[in-house]
């Protein structure tokens, strides 16, 4: 059993992997990304119109729908049934894809690109549950959980790093690149067949969740919105904005080697690189060790980390480094250690997640995590999209008429989402997400708790324990 676990695991994390793949390609080959130049399709990145404004719209709504795809899973299709249908959506947007791009549709506004793009927000609605569900159905044991959300992590950092790297190479994007997406789709589907269906005859008739607990969830849940919010891919587009802009602030158009200016190695490929070697790490460690290291401790951990590097950026605004060298070298620093950050505080989540939710509705109490998640994601994009217009007479950060972008008040905002996510979890989520864990599943009597009585039991002294089977 033990050998059929680990293959079975080790089949749904290249799984991940693929899907991941495939969604970084439809980010990177957005629609309003390409330009027609003399009769030819060229994909441009300093460029995005109105064309490609629909299609992402749609394309962003995939962060909403992780809960439709928890509740079809569990309460009419089951898990299986939604990853096959998932692979096949896949497969075909990335057909749909390559022939947009083959044929030059995608610079033209046409039905087919918005068909293209469509099944992905279903994909990803649908598939983001199962595939955490099918990675923790085995274990029961807590300090197991930890490697698992590791694995996890790290087979989502490995799909970025391929989106991220592939299309560096100049043969890859475009045409060619689009093969990469039907190869990882075909593996998804292939690969989806050898999960092993033995808990089938075992799942849990579905409940769903009264109304008080689905205000728990989201109670317990919400608090990662403001540390979303502060690792999203946004910051990275912060970081690589206020790079340019200090480097061209220098004065300097090459560096000292003769080379342009420009970043050689972005943020977010830093970011993701060393998420890559810190969750191999961390991974190493979790197996090593025979004690498990409190879920509290990792989430503040990281959350506080977080926090120290968001304080130095806000010393670096007020006084700019003076070379081109040490602009680069501070933000790909402060790009490591938000990795690291994330990585603790992520998967001290993921284990929350899996601990709160009841048997007899976890695949729609995850689609419910991921939901609210998606959210922050969602919310972090806005506030960049804000702080580039507003104040529009000095815009946080971009610079208007002369004047500096205010990029301190941008740090200085997402210090108060850290110091607000971090007072939440201790004093609300923290408590509430042991209660629930230690009551197991739903009774009837707990149900009937009233809210008053509810938050006189989490208001009393909760220690900061671990999780315990």
């Amino acid at each position: 059993m033990l050998r059929e676990c680990t293959v079975d695991i080790l089949v749904v994390l290249l799984m991940k992997m693929c899907s991941k793949v495939v969604d970084n390609q439809f980010g990177t080959l957005s629609p309003g990304k390409f330009l027609s130049v003399n009769g030819t399709c060229r994909l441009s990145d300093q460029c995005f119109d109105s064309r490609g404004s629909a299609v992402s719209w749609i394309y962003s709504t995939r962060y909403l729908l992780p809960v439709l795809g928890g509740l079809l899973a569990n309460a009419c299709m089951g898990y299986l049934v939604v990853i096959h249908i998932c692979g096949h959506l896949m497969l075909l947007s990335s057909i749909l894809l390559m022939v947009e791009i083959f044929f030059d549709f995608i610079c033209s506004s046409s039905a087919l690109v918005t068909a293209a793009w469509s099944p992905i927000p279903i994909l990803y609605g649908l598939i983001q549950p199962c595939i955490v569900y099918c990675i923790y159905r085995w274990y029961p044991q807590p300090r197991i959980w930890t490697i698992l959300s590791v694995a996890y992590f790290l087979s989502v950092k490995l799909g970025e790093f391929i989106g991220i790297v592939l299309p560096m190479s100049e043969g890859l994007v475009g045409n060619y690149y689009t093969l990469v997406g039907i190869v990882a789709s075909i593996a998804f589907i292939a690969m989806s067949r050898y999960i092993n269906t033995d808990d089938l005859v075992r799942r849990d008739r579905f409940t769903f969740p009264t109304t008080g607990r689905l205000i728990r969830y989201f109670k317990i849940f919400s608090p990662m919105i403001p540390f979303i919010i502060s690792v999203a891919r946004s910051q990275s587009l912060v970081y690589t904005i206020e790079m340019r802009h200090y480097i061209e602030s220098i004065g300097s158009t090459n560096t000292t080697n003769g080379q342009s200016n420009e970043c050689l190695v972005s943020p977010e490929l830093m970011k993701v690189s060393c998420q890559i070697v810190w969750s191999l790490l961390l991974m190493l460690v979790a197996y090593r060790s025979s004690k498990h290291i409190s879920i509290e401790l990792r989430l503040q951990g990281g959350i506080i980390v977080k926090a120290l590097v968001e304080i130095v950026l806000i010393l670096v605004s007020r006084s700019p480094p003076q070379r081109t060298l040490s602009v680069q070298a501070v933000f790909w620093a402060a790009s490591a250690v938000d990795g690291a950050a994330e990585l603790l505080t992520v998967i001290a989540a993921f284990e929350i997640l899996n601990g709160v939710a009841p048997n007899h509705c976890k695949l729609f109490v995850m689609g419910i995590g991921f939901t609210v998640w998606g959210l922050a994601t969602l919310a972090g994009q806005s506030l960049v999209a804000i702080l580039s217009a507003v104040p529009a007479h000095n815009p946080v950060l971009q610079p208007a008429q002369g004047r500096a972008p205010l990029f301190y008040v941008y740090h200085m905002i997402i210090v108060a989402f850290l110091i607000v996510s971090s007072a939440y979890y201790r004093f609300v989520a923290y408590p509430m997400a042991v209660m629930l864990f230690l009551s197991g599943d739903i009774s009837d009597q707990e149900d009937c708790i009233d809210d008053e009585q509810w938050d006189r039991e989490i208001n009393e002294e909760t220690p900061l324990i671990e999780f315990t089977a």
